[in-house]
């Protein structure tokens, strides 16, 4: 520990010393504390403090902390998109985050490793099988595997259903299209900017397609994100 307050203590930034001592204090706490990690790697994220010291917020956190770069980019999806601070923090000074999928009627929460089997599915989809009861804050993380390999399967097939639909509807249209003469063709040449619309790494046998964890199981739902991509290009 003291190696590691070491490294912190050498950080230019104050407000990323300051996130940093309180992921030091929050790691003594494991039960509690990786949710309110990841909120605190979101807070780090939207102000930025961590471009004094650091290229990316992953570098950060691999660095520092010798998280995994799987785990790194967890804690950055979840901190940005799934997780909120308790404004009843009856615990002083250390912050206390809970998902936006809480009960707060129960107070019944996922935990950390349940959502991050979670992610592939999305927060719209989570809240309808919560809604639905097809998923419950007790089930296992085998159990919530197996549901969100089962939902993406129908996504899945509902996807190809639509595309089967559209590309019938496109030869219809061609088979009744009047053909045309061409007179004039001008080809202009200009030089078009690229810009960089996703990005795909592999690491630790995982996709992370724009910050998005995949399992290589799941290599259906990383090429049907690059075909959606490339479809919306060409339009």
């Amino acid at each position: 520990m003291n190696e590691l307050l070491k490294k912190v203590n050498g950080f230019e930034n104050k407000v990323l010393l300051d996130a940093s001592e309180t992921i030091i204090g929050l790691q003594k706490n494991v039960n509690q504390s990786l949710l309110s990690v990841a909120g605190v790697v979101g807070e780090v994220v939207k102000n930025g403090s961590y471009k004094d010291d650091f290229k990316t917020p992953v570098d950060w956190l691999m660095k520092t902390f010798n998280y995994k770069k799987s785990t790194a980019y967890s804690l950055l999806e979840i901190g940005k998109n799934y997780v909120i601070a308790d404004v009843d923090n009856k615990y002083g000074i250390l912050p206390i985050y809970h998902t936006i999928f809480r009960d707060n009627k129960t107070d019944e929460d996922f935990s950390m490793t349940q959502l991050e089997k979670l992610l592939p599915l999305g927060i719209d989809v989570v809240r309808m099988l919560l809604a639905t009861g097809k998923l419950s804050y007790d089930m296992t993380v085998k159990e919530i595997r197996e549901l969100v390999k089962e939902t993406r399967n129908i996504e899945s097939e509902d996807v190809e259903s639509e595309n089967s639909e559209e590309n019938a509807e496109s030869a219809n249209s061609e088979e009744t299209e009047p053909e045309t003469e061409e007179t004039e063709t001008e080809i202009e040449t200009e030089a078009e900017s690229k810009e960089c619309v996703a990005t795909i790494e592999i690491w630790n046998n995982c996709f992370f397609v724009n910050n998005e964890k995949y399992d290589f199981n799941d290599l259906n739902e990383v090429v049907k994100y690059i075909r959606k991509t490339v479809k919306g290009l060409n339009k």
